[in-house]
């Protein structure tokens, strides 16, 4: 043994001996009951991860999927089946209005299978049926996270209103017939069909094929539209109307051959009012006395019992890194506390509720997205600022979460350069912090506050 290790080793025993003196002379240890770890109270940190790519617009039920787990696609509406949407699926509806002012208001409860008790002369609509033909991918994510897009978010109402859908391939129809084992007079105010050549036809978009949408408004305010076009006959089917060469959805049928193509033809607008005094389930009522919408984020976040923060793609940078929206912190500053509305500074909220499909007629009115020539270089492989609606670069997104956890203060700089597309959405950027800075941060995090990440993304980023 060498002459420095003898030396530590009798450190050591000195040390030892001068500690158990020292409580043999003081008094007992008080040994804990329970681990250390469970004696501190620390809020979970949460950065929700989202890509903002064109596939967030496409139809939740697609009927090509397995939705009930039977074993089975389900290619049609399955009244066995609760629909997730903007609508409440255990109500029926009544409609009224017609464009930017049409509403869908609950007039009373369905039955176990969503069906609408009244005649089809009532104009009831099953909130079920309506959920199963109206609803896009973000429509449902929106309602999951914070109870949907409020248009109205006053002291006395709310309406949630549907996300907007450029008249392309992401629009979609549903067609019903009499093959398909429901009665619709029970879940719309059709009549029921009596021959075998004959369907209805629903198409869910926003007509904005002649509209040039580099004013963003242009678009996006026009009415996200139920479009029913009643007793088609000549054995037509729902792919001859909605995916077609462009314009899909069209106004009149009969330019696509089908006799009967424009009788019974309405335009229904997707706006529905929620949390009545009289139809409340599923809502929380605030101290004011109105009822609101809520989702995850308020379940976990009006309480403090998780803190949580946003990082989206980017416009300008969509084929690389994301950018960080909203820093984690308390979500209770987007809500206020006595009425339930989401406050003027909002940024979760208002960020996915800004979030759309940008590049369809951006400088034109011929049905066609910005840059998207087909015989060009740019179509071919797309660059920065091209296609601007395509890439999910969600890896890099949770990259970039990964140094904010780990404190690094700033973005990566190759990942935030130009604003140009996201101001002109209407996304901001935050400025970063360290969320373990206990008196730099928002969060203020204990060191042993669990860091997470909630990615969504599109099973094919």
């Amino acid at each position: 043994m060498t002459a420095l290790s003898k030396l530590n080793r009798s450190l050591q025993v000195v040390a030892i001996s001068a500690i158990v003196a020292t409580t043999a002379t003081v008094s007992a240890l008080d040994w804990p009951t329970k681990p250390l770890s469970a004696t501190v109270s620390a809020k979970p940190l949460t950065m929700l991860i989202a890509g903002r790519d064109h596939k967030f617009f496409y139809e939740a039920y697609n009927d090509a999927s397995d939705i009930d787990g039977d074993g089975l696609l389900d290619t049609r509406f399955k009244p066995t089946i609760t629909y997730y949407g903007l609508y409440d699926s255990t109500l029926c509806y009544g409609y009224s209005g017609v464009g930017n002012t049409g509403l869908f208001a609950p007039l009373g409860t369905a039955d176990a299978l969503g069906r609408c008790t009244g005649p089809s002369t009532s104009g009831e609509w099953s909130g079920n049926w309506l959920n199963y033909v109206t609803t896009s991918r973000i429509d449902a994510l929106r309602k999951v996270l914070y109870g949907g897009t409020r248009e109205v978010d006053s002291t006395t109402q709310t309406i949630l209103r549907r996300s907007y859908i450029p008249q392309d391939a992401h629009s979609w129809g549903k067609e019903y017939h009499l093959s398909h084992g429901y009665k619709i007079s029970e879940y719309t105010d059709l009549a029921d069909l009596t021959a075998n050549n004959v369907r209805h036809f629903f198409g869910s978009l926003t007509a904005n094929r002649n509209t040039n949408c580099s004013t963003l408004n242009n678009c996006s305010n026009l009415p996200p539209l139920l479009r029913i076009r009643a007793d088609v006959g000549n054995n037509a089917r729902i792919w001859e109307w909605a995916s077609k060469e462009r314009p899909v959805l069209q106004d009149n049928l009969s330019t696509g051959g089908f006799p009967n193509g424009t009788a019974n033809a309405r335009d229904l607008t997707v706006r529905v009012e929620v949390c009545t005094a009289s139809f409340n389930s599923g809502c929380k009522l605030y101290p004011n006395g109105q009822y609101k919408p809520v989702g995850l984020l308020h379940d976990y976040g009006e309480t403090d019992a998780m803190l949580f923060g946003l990082i989206t793609g980017s416009y300008d940078q969509h084929m690389s890194g994301g950018r960080l929206r909203k820093v984690v912190s308390s979500f209770r500053d987007e809500v206020t506390a006595n009425t339930g509305q989401f406050t003027a500074g909002a940024r979760i909220v208002t960020t996915f509720d800004r979030l759309r499909i940008r590049g369809f007629n951006q400088s034109s009115d011929t049905s066609e997205y910005w840059k998207s020539n087909p015989y060009s270089d740019s179509a071919k492989s797309p660059k920065e600022g091209e296609l601007i609606d395509w890439g999910n670069p969600i890896g890099e997104m949770m990259y970039e979460c990964i140094r904010y956890f780990s404190g690094k203060g700033a973005p990566t700089t190759a990942y935030n350069t130009s604003t140009t597309f996201d101001t002109a959405v209407g996304l901001a950027s935050a400025t970063w912090d360290d969320p373990y800075d206990k008196t730099g941060s928002a969060a203020k995090a204990s060191f042993c506050a669990r860091a997470n990440f909630l990615v969504v993304s599109d099973i094919n980023p």
